[in-house]
């Protein structure tokens, strides 16, 4: 499956690994193995590793993963989102996601450094939505 998640109890983070190219059904198939996972609770961080996925091909889809995305977070009740990405277009492209998102869930950012990203989840900023321009 191109998307996993893991709960790191140890830090309370909710760690989610994208991989390849993602269809819409295997997003909501994602959404709905995280909404049934007991070890998952409401307001929990969130670092999504998508450094080996495939970038999105089009502003439109960027659009859907928006709306899909933000839907999904304010259902499963997340915290901070912090996002890591492997190369400078898809570095582009979680910025315009955070563009679209902004108003729905202001505390997400994009790194691309996990190191950072766990540092910004762990340092309580994350709440306030600041991170790395």
């Amino acid at each position: 499956m191109p998307i996993t998640h893991r709960v790191n109890t140890e830090r309370r983070v909710l760690l989610v690994t994208r991989e390849g190219s993602i269809s819409r059904d295997e997003e909501e198939a994602s959404l709905r193995a995280r909404k049934q996972d007991p070890s998952v609770v409401s307001g929990m961080p969130v670092l999504v590793d998508s450094r080996s996925v495939h970038p999105p091909d089009s502003v439109s889809t960027v659009r859907y993963l928006a709306d899909v995305v933000t839907h999904n977070a304010n259902r499963l009740d997340c915290g901070p989102v912090a996002l890591v990405v492997g190369s400078p277009v898809q570095y582009g492209m979680a910025r315009m996601y955070i563009a679209l998102t902004e108003l729905a869930h202001p505390a997400t950012q994009v790194f691309t450094s996990y190191e950072e990203a766990i540092s910004w989840l762990a340092t309580g900023t994350a709440g306030a939505g600041s991170g790395p321009e």
